[in-house]
């Protein structure tokens, strides 16, 4: 999948529409953070096959945040309001590695397997 072709694009429309509509359905995004959740993830997986890491890292996180809840909300009383995310927690935890995969895609493009790396030497 190279970076920003019309196939990728639609992928990335499609699987971060639905990345976001599960957060939502499953209470850990609110409706806002959904909608910064879809333009990040729609930025990150256009960017290629990279873009997918950042989506492994939400859906890690979203476990682990959601990992013996009644415990931590037993400890806790602000445990509960803390796993739904909001815009700006999204953003906070993204930001940076979209502008990275971004600057990437624009300035070295085509993506190369280690093996068509090998193969040209």
């Amino acid at each position: 999948m190279q970076p920003f072709e019309p196939t990728a694009m639609l992928r990335a429309f499609a699987i971060a529409f639905f990345i976001a509509h599960r957060g939502v359905k499953r209470k850990s995004l609110t409706p806002h953070g959904a909608v910064a959740a879809s333009v990040v993830g729609f930025l990150s997986i256009s960017c290629g096959l990279r873009g997918f890491l950042l989506l492994l890292f939400y859906l890690v996180a979203t476990k682990a945040t959601k990992y013996k809840s009644v415990m931590k909300a037993s400890l806790d009383e602000t445990a509960d309001d803390s796993a739904c995310r909001g815009p700006s927690q999204v953003m906070a935890c993204s930001a940076l590695g979209v502008m990275f995969q971004i600057i990437h895609a624009v300035y070295f493009g085509k993506e190369q397997s280690i093996g068509d790396t090998l193969a040209s030497e």
